[in-house]
């Protein structure tokens, strides 16, 4: 087969305790989840927060109910930046260090807003809620637990908000739409290679030597979603806001097949190799097949609760919880069937969890022109304590963003950047272990995984 390669009170004391308990959490864990902040320029200044943020185009693309605060009948944004995120793998024995490739992405994000007159209002968005990718080479610690797993989820959903006449500051909206997963999955096994290679191994065609090959499986799916979302402006500083995002769900169409050539280990697992190995394992490969794994995938639901103050003309916050349904998942790892038997990953990703998070922001008008705006988030573990994968991830993370809005050419120009980091997670066992003739052996040995990112994007917001 050919190889297949790609790839953010009414007083400032109470401000200071808001911002200061989110700090400290995030500097003390210093903690990238899976799930982005925000696809805009001006969400990614806010560190994903902004359920309740009203008069904000960008903010109504989290929650519809917001639409009806717009002051413009027709307004819209289109921004664009990159996603980065690695990580990296290190067995505590020796400190060998892998670190992962393809780090880069597209960060696309759209939104548009029409607001007729009387208690109805209209919008269209497109973000990006979850991203995660990356690629450990070929001899990383731990790759025969998963090399890369790639996915992307793309949301396009129309929306509708009413707000309730006798109450004005009261309001509801839904957005309906599609979720589109991309997803790319890359696994390592190794198969027996005998002396023969065009024959069974037994006793009188002895295993020489094991192949490594890398195998991968790729697919997408479009999805049904939606989001419904809640408004409540107790007076003109504080507002309540609540929104709740579908679960998507499916199975994937996987295509499978080699990723890259194969390597060579002795019978132990360990080199030296004996000559001839190479034609002999591309002749076992050539009568194997790749089998890609359980399509099945699930992106969770998530629950967002936010409080906004505006403390003065100057100085607004905001506060949101986050709750994420349980069962983040991916299709199962590609398997290998040979003469010799099926060669298979000795496990699966550990399933996620329930889990929770937050993001705090401040916004400052500081000129008629001018706003600057930071955040803070946290996000907790996706698996229990001493479990973690380097695919994945899954452990405590922080973000930490800044941002700008410039009003120019009869709009807004706007930049964001968030820096992303998660907790050092040290795995006692079972992520690293020695694979020869008599299959896989969980070496026991300590791996630290890391991982951080990078959020930057750049957005225009016109009225028209």
């Amino acid at each position: 087969m050919a190889g297949v390669q790609r790839r953010r009170s009414g007083s400032a004391l109470t401000t200071a305790l808001v911002f200061g308990s989110v700090f400290g959490l995030g500097t003390a864990l210093q903690a990238q989840a899976p799930s982005l902040p925000a696809a805009d320029a001006v969400g990614v200044g806010r560190a994903g927060a902004g359920v309740a943020f009203g008069r904000s185009l960008e903010a109504a693309t989290l929650n519809p109910a917001l639409l009806p605060t717009l002051q413009d009948k027709l307004s819209a944004y289109a921004a664009a930046g990159f996603e980065l995120q690695a990580a990296q793998v290190t067995l505590q024995s020796n400190q060998t260090t892998a670190q992962t490739t393809d780090r880069n992405r597209l960060l696309a994000g759209f939104g548009f807003a029409w607001r007729p007159e009387g208690a109805l209002a209209y919008g269209l968005k497109l973000d990006q809620p979850w991203e995660r990718h990356g690629l450990l080479p070929d001899d990383a610690p731990g790759r025969f637990s998963g090399r890369e797993w790639d996915f992307s989820a793309r949301r396009l959903e129309a929306q509708a908000a009413y707000e309730l006449p006798s109450h004005p500051g009261i309001s509801f909206g839904l957005g309906v739409g599609v979720t589109r997963l991309s997803f790319t999955g890359v696994n390592a096994v190794r198969v027996l290679v005998p002396q023969d290679g065009t024959q069974p191994a037994g006793g009188a065609n002895p295993v020489i030597g094991l192949a490594e090959q890398s195998l991968t499986e790729s697919g997408s799916a479009t999805r049904p979603s939606f989001t419904f979302g809640f408004r409540w402006a107790l007076n003109p500083r504080w507002t309540l806001a609540a929104t709740y995002q579908s679960q998507v769900s499916g199975d994937l169409t996987l295509s499978s097949g080699y990723f890259s050539g194969p390597s060579y280990v002795g019978v132990n697992g360990y080199p030296p190799v004996l000559a001839g190995i190479g034609t002999q394992g591309a002749a076992v490969l050539a009568q194997s097949t790749v089998q890609a794994g359980d399509g099945s995938y699930k992106l969770p639901a998530r629950m967002t609760l936010g409080v906004r103050h505006r403390v003065n003309n100057l100085f607004t916050w905001e506060l949101d919880a986050r709750f994420l349904g349980a069962g983040l998942q991916m299709p199962g790892w590609a398997s290998l069937t040979t003469p010799n038997g099926l060669a298979a990953a000795p496990g699966e990703v550990p399933a996620a969890k329930r889990s929770y998070g937050f993001s705090a922001m401040g916004e400052v008008d500081l000129t008629k022109r001018l706003v600057l705006r930071g955040g803070l988030a946290y996000d907790a573990p996706l698996l229990d304590e001493g479990q973690s994968n380097p695919v994945l991830g899954g452990q405590a993370s922080a973000t930490f963003a800044i941002g700008a809005t410039y009003r120019m050419w009869g709009g807004e120009l706007s930049a964001g950047y968030a820096y992303r980091q998660s907790k050092d997670a040290i795995v006692p066992t079972g992520l690293d272990g020695t694979w020869d003739q008599g299959g896989y052996t969980a070496s026991g040995t300590p791996a630290r995984v890391e991982g951080m990112g990078h959020l930057i994007s750049f957005g225009y917001k016109f009225a028209f």
